[in-house]
């Protein structure tokens, strides 16, 4: 059971009163409560500043996903008359909203709110079918109407809208007895619609033990100098303060001296300056009174234990938690008689009248003055407290919930066979004469659905054969329909995977109806629109919108494996108002291929089939007809002729079995071949076999011919393997003939009756098959008991009549429920009553529909931001991260998820994602204008992970609020961080470098963590954290933990003129010692200190090598900005032993660097600081020796596979490399100093592990930062 709980009550005014503290509480012991049932919090986001609080709040015990958020134009409070129009679209919305969620049941945590506040809350404005429970507080304004609402009236015709939603709920919640019985008599509510679950107090209330300094901060901050008495709660009328300050300035002078009174709760901040006139009006001194306002929940738990007395005057609550409260705390309490209250306290002694200031007066003196009463009213209190608890309340509410689901499945929505007037249904199929098993089908359905509705038939064919169908029933095409559809109340597509059904996916893009899935893969019908019908790039937008771009590259790649592996229908599924399949494993697929919530809007359906008259006479003559003797024994399968029927293989088997060896058996294969090639590998395994007289494939037959088979049958042999969802009609057809079948339980045949069939395992053995043949075939008793019992099941379950009556109470189920949003929603709207709105107001209406109505795919998405790499990808080191780990992403994206590179893009001032399509056909070698650039919105289950540095982009989209609105709405966001070296040494970067990267770091800061790429950029940015914690706002956990990076190749992708520069070489690095040196040439690589330093050894007469693999960096900056990389590139390009010791590669493509890494001696990686290192990865990958820089970073990825060098100048590291030339052993390295290295398979594991994709430990603890 999806349970689905509003609670607005945590947002609204009430987050700052019990309805509100009541709510959370609640909410929190459902999640507690070890069920089966999933729980799912609905939020408002007119709220937005209450959003992080409440998902924080339950972070522990809710999944991100579970917590969803709705959007619409404010303001919305009933007390401003101008709000009327949006507020009715906000309780469309909202319903239509909950409703898309699927769930079975929704709980309104506070309906009787709004006037004052944002609030939506309504029953059956759109969704009169989803069953609605309340929580029911109180009916004080009702029974109270003379105080509460004759004095206004605009309130009055608020509350009684609410009434009226309330009579409409299916059950109330009531948290008492009293309120429940209340519930009874005035809203006329019968016994098992409300239910009293009580309520209870939070654990947070208890006995504490302050210390002198908490009990000091607290009396200082609410001005107590002395014991006092406590009051908490609202100020209105019936709580009845002016009586409470009455009888306490009536108390005795000495206790008033001994005394304070203190009246907290936010309610009361309006009423302070009249309550302090009433006080001192009856004699109370200023220090005797004071006002706490609103307290927060630790502050109200120490003044629970501090007070002497907690006082509850109270002439009419709903519950009373605050009494409660007080308890469980073990303050004396002592409370009103009245409603609710004796209920919770259950005790006498501890009541008074609270319309008597004497009775009340005279308990506080008790209460105050007499230490042996109050102490039993403190050890009574705390008893009766833990009575009440949270957990028996979720109970009690999960028992009713339960029973209000079951009751409602017995409902039933079938029509009658009489109801006049008949419901009008466009039906949309292929009908005879054309040649598809779902024209025969629907033939057989129509006449007994035609007894429920008046039919039209709505197809894409000149002529239909009403002959077949047996009843006259009007033949429609597209265009009338399109021009009809007002007239029309239902719409039933018959969807199979052939091109017969290419007419109804336009048609059911612009009229959505109950979808009839006959086949869940329709991989063929999206092929045959694209490479047949001239459709271009259907079939590549049906695969990457139903799969992703693993199904794109495999259209590319291997059309039929693609054609064979993906389904490729969501594109169909997603428009349809509900599914109608025939068989659970059906439905199974759907929910497989497109998750849950489509595989929970299926219905199963019993396929349609006849009962023909199958006697022995009619064999003989059926025989007869087809040229067969009396005597043969005919073993048929029916269908088509194909791979997947098994035919060669039953060939086979029947090849090895007695039965080829009787000349009075025969074996039919009745059906249209499906493939050429495949007939003609049958027809010369029957041919070789000597069989061509004994073994037979018709090829598509008649009608007629085809009952005829069925007649003549004495044995059906239906096989089948790789199921595509269908169900088969001609097994169906074979036990209505009453016809002995062997099939093997694949698919949706594993859900036959094994008594009436030899059913095979799915994967049986040619043995097994033998056996079934000749067992069938030796004894006849056995095979006509088979085909009775097999003939008896489908008269119990497929005879037209009883499919369409199980039609139409799965057709009126769908249309009973409200119609999907994007169907129905906007029509809605418009016909609201009112004054037309402006313009302005209907872009911020289509602005939060979007919002709220996200497209939903049949995954989760991973949004990868590559907005720097997409722009303009140089392939240095950043970008080689990232195209290598999108790569992996792309190509294997884990179960449940697709995988998105996604780019910012600001439009007309506004931020958001747009997909990067061509880039990410482009890195798989697919072609680009396949699929268009486009926006997209990430949802609640997405995640979004920014892989390079998008810079000032991503900060102006967290500055335009982006990204928080992302997070309101449960996307998670992180971040990967490479280092914060612009920050640290701002001296190698570009001028203005390191405020950009502050800004960028801040930006990040608002995602939900960061994952870093060594262990010590996590550190650094840890300790960034802990130093900037006065400029970045860390309201909740930010998890930082760090990963490496993977050190294979992406080979295949080549540079430009670099061939001719390798050939020259390849002579020149064999005949001397040679160090390579990769990375982009820029500041901190440190490359003119190599070159000095190589000059030197040159000038010394060392005869050596200098490779360097890099890019010219910062190529798009004025000269004055570059710092030294201009005299860098002038130097590699005119030194003197430049193409003779000293060779700079600009553009190498990876094969090219592959090869340097294995013609190398040494990696030389000299540069000042690093936030990997991945050059040392890669070497140490081909046994490649490196010669590193003494940094941290270096020492943790190279370990001690590395020698370590410090060197301030180049003649300095020229001495190092001789060191190291003099030291070299020319054998193997030792195994004890290999480096732990990992692919970029595992790279990108540990990154989804981060990202709580992947449920593997990940490769390093995760930490939050402080």
């Amino acid at each position: 059971m999806r349970i689905l709980i509003d609670l607005q009550a945590a947002q609204s005014q009430s987050r700052f009163r019990g309805i509100g503290r009541y709510s959370l509480a609640f909410v929190r012991a459902l999640l507690q409560q070890r069920t089966q049932h999933e729980i799912v919090i609905a939020l408002s986001g007119l709220f937005p500043e209450t959003l992080d609080a409440i998902r924080l709040s339950f972070a522990d015990v809710l999944a991100p996903e579970r917590l969803r958020v709705w959007y619409a134009p404010g303001p919305v409070r009933e007390a401003q008359s101008v709000n009327a129009w949006r507020r009715a679209v906000a309780e469309l919305t909202r319903e239509a909203f909950l409703a898309e969620l699927q769930p079975d049941v929704v709980h309104v945590c506070s309906l009787f709110e709004g006037f004052y506040d944002d609030l939506v809350s309504s029953v059956g404005c759109w969704d009169r079918q989803t069953p609605v429970s309340i929580s029911l507080y109180d009916l004080i304004p009702l029974a109270e109407a003379e105080l509460y609402l004759k004095p206004d009236p605009a309130y009055a015709a608020h509350y009684q809208r609410k009434l009226m939603f309330a009579r409409r709920a299916s059950l109330c919640l009531a948290i008492s007895e009293h309120t429940a019985m209340q519930g009874r008599e005035l809203l006329g509510l019968d016994a098992e619609r409300i239910v009293n679950v009580s309520a209870a107090a939070d654990r947070i209330f208890r006995p504490v033990c302050l210390s002198d300094a908490e009990k000091q901060g607290l009396c200082r901050k609410f001005g107590l100098d002395r014991s006092f008495v406590l009051y908490t709660g609202g100020g209105d009328e019936r709580k009845n303060l002016t009586r409470l300050l009455q009888s306490f300035a009536l108390l005795p002078q000495a206790i008033r001296d001994r005394y304070q009174l203190l009246l907290a709760g936010k309610a009361l901040e309006d009423r302070i300056e009249r309550l302090t006139e009433i006080g001192r009006d009856n004699g109370l001194l200023s220090d005797q009174l004071r006002f706490a306002g609103y307290v927060d929940e630790k502050e109200l738990v120490g003044l629970y234990n501090l007070c002497d007395l907690f006082v509850f005057p109270s002439l009419h609550e709903g519950f009373g938690l605050p009494v409660l409260e007080a308890m469980a705390c073990g303050a004396p309490v002592i409370a009103a008689q009245t409603t609710s209250l004796p209920e919770v306290l259950d005790n006498p002694a501890a009541l008074f009248d609270p319309s008597c200031v004497f009775s009340m007066r005279d308990k506080l003196c008790q209460g105050l003055t007499d230490t042996v009463f109050r102490e039993q009213l403190r050890k009574a209190g705390l008893q009766r407290a833990r009575q009440f608890s949270w957990q028996r309340t979720a109970e009690k509410s999960l028992a009713a919930w339960e029973t209000l689901v079951e009751r409602g499945r017995h409902k039933g929505l079938a029509l009658g066979a009489t109801s006049q007037p008949r419901p009008r249904l466009a039906f949309v199929s292929p009908l005879p004469p054309q040649q598809t098993g779902i024209a025969d089908y629907s033939a057989r359905l129509l006449k007994g659905l035609s007894r429920y509705y008046a039919i039209e038939l709505v197809v894409a064919q000149k002529d239909v054969d009403l002959r077949a169908i047996g009843c006259d029933l009007p033949v429609r095409d597209v265009d009338w329909l399109l021009e009809h559809a007002a007239e029309i109340d239902r719409i039933v597509y018959q969807l199979g995977n052939s091109p017969y059904h290419r007419y109804q996916l336009p048609l059911l893009q612009q009229l959505p109806g109950v979808v009839v899935l006959h086949d869940v893969f329709l991989s063929a019908l999206m092929a045959w629109r694209e490479i047949e019908g001239q459709e271009s790039n259907a079939w590549v937008e049906a695969l990457y919108r139903s799969h992703g771009y693993i199904a794109v590259q495999r259209r590319f790649r291997d059309a039929e494996g693609a054609r064979q592996t993906y389904p490729a229908g969501f594109s169909a599924i997603e428009q349809a108002q509900g599914l109608i399949v025939h068989s659970r494993h059906a439905q199974d697929l759907v929910q497989r291929w497109y998750g849950a919530q489509w595989g929970r809007r299926c219905l199963q359906v019993p396929l349609v089939c006849e009962r023909p008259a199958a006697i022995e006479e009619e064999r003989a003559s059926a025989k007869k007809r087809l040229g067969c003797r009396a005597t043969d024994f005919l073993v048929c399968s029916f269908g088509f002729v194909a791979a997947t029927k098994q035919c060669d293989r039953l060939v086979r088997c029947w090849l090895g079995s007695a039965l080829a060896r009787d000349r009075r058996c025969h074996l039919v294969f009745v059906g249209q071949v499906d493939q050429v090639s495949y007939g003609g590998i049958l027809r010369q395994l029957i041919s070789a076999a000597g069989m061509d007289e004994h073994i037979h494939v018709t090829g598509y037959v008649a009608t007629e011919s085809y009952r005829d088979y069925l007649a003549a049958a004495d044995l059906a042999v239906q096989l089948r393997t790789d199921s595509r969802g269908e169900t088969s009609a001609s097994l169906l057809d074979c036990l209505a003939a009453s016809v002995a079948v062997i099939a093997n339980a694949h698919g949706s045949m594993a859900e036959m009756d094994a008594q009436g069939l030899w059913l095979l395992a799915d994967e049986f053995t040619d043995q097994q098959l033998v056996e079934a043949l000749e067992t069938l075939w030796r004894d006849p008793d056995r095979r006509h008991e088979l085909a009775r019992r097999g003939q008896s099941g489908i008269v119990a379950r497929h005879q037209p009549e009883q499919c369409a009556c199980h039609y139409v109470e799965a057709i009126e189920w769908f249309y009973s429920r409200p119609l999907r949003p994007r169907h129905g929603l906007p029509a809605a709207i418009a016909a609201l009553e009112g004054p037309e709105p402006e313009v302005a107001e209907i872009l911020t209406l289509a602005a939060a529909l979007e919002q709220t109505f996200i497209p939903c795919l049949p995954d989760s998405c991973l949004f990868l931001d590559v907005t720097a790499t997409c722009k303009q990808d140089r392939r240095t080191g950043i970008e080689r991260v990232v195209r290598s780990l999108l790569l992996v992403l792309l190509q294997s994206p884990p179960p449940g998820w697709r995988v998105e590179p996604v780019r910012l893009l600001c439009c007309e001032g506004t931020w958001q994602y747009c997909a990067a399509r061509r880039y990410s056909l482009e890195l798989l070698g697919c072609p680009t204008t396949a699929l268009p650039d486009g926006p997209v919105m990430p949802g609640p289950d997405d995640l979004v992970m920014t892989l390079d540095l998008s810079g000032d982009a991503l900060v102006q989209a967290v500055q335009s609020g982006y990204y928080r609105q992302l997070r309101a709405q449960g996307t998670r966001l992180y971040a990967l961080v490479f280092d914060l070296l612009p920050v640290r040494s701002p001296q190698w970067f570009p001028p203005q470098s390191a405020q950009l990267h502050q800004s960028w770091l801040e930006a990040i800061s608002t995602f939900d963590g960061a994952l870093c790429i060594s262990a010590t950029v996590a550190e650094d940015l840890r300790n960034w954290h802990a130093a900037e914690k006065k400029t970045i706002d860390l309201d909740q956990p930010y998890r930082i933990d760090w990963f490496h990076l993977g050190a294979d190749l992406d080979a295949g992708v080549s540079g430009e003129g670099c061939a001719v520069q390798v050939s020259r070489l390849r002579q020149r690095l064999a005949r001397c010692p040679s160090f390579l040196m990769v990375g982009t040439v820029e500041p901190r690589k440190a490359y003119l200190q190599a070159v000095s330093a190589f000059t030197c050894l040159w000038q010394q007469g060392v005869d050596v090598n200098l490779v360097i693999v890099g890019r010219e960096g910062w190529r798009d900056l004025p000269e004055a900005l570059r710092r030294d990389i201009p005299a860098t590139v002038q130097c590699l390009r005119q030194h003197p032993e430049a193409e003779r010791r000293l060779f700079w590669f600009d553009d190498a493509s990876d094969e090219t660097l592959e090869w340097l890494y294995q013609a190398a001696d040494c990696l030389l990686a000299a540069s000042y600081d690093e936030g990997f290192g991945l050059p040392l990865v890669e070497a140490a990958l081909r046994g490649l020796p490196v010669l590193a820089r003494d940094i941290p970073v270096f020492r943790e990825v190279a370990g001690d596979w590395a020698c370590y060098f410090t060197a301030h100048d180049g003649c300095a590291l020229a001495g190092v490399i001789q060191d190291w030339l003099a030291s070299q052993d020319p054998g193997p390295q030792s195994e004890s100093r290999r480096v732990a290295i990992q692919t970029w398979q595992q790279s990108a594991g540990n990154l989804l592990t981060f990202c709580g994709i992947l449920r593997s430990e990940p490769c390093a603890q995760r930490e939050q930062a402080d």
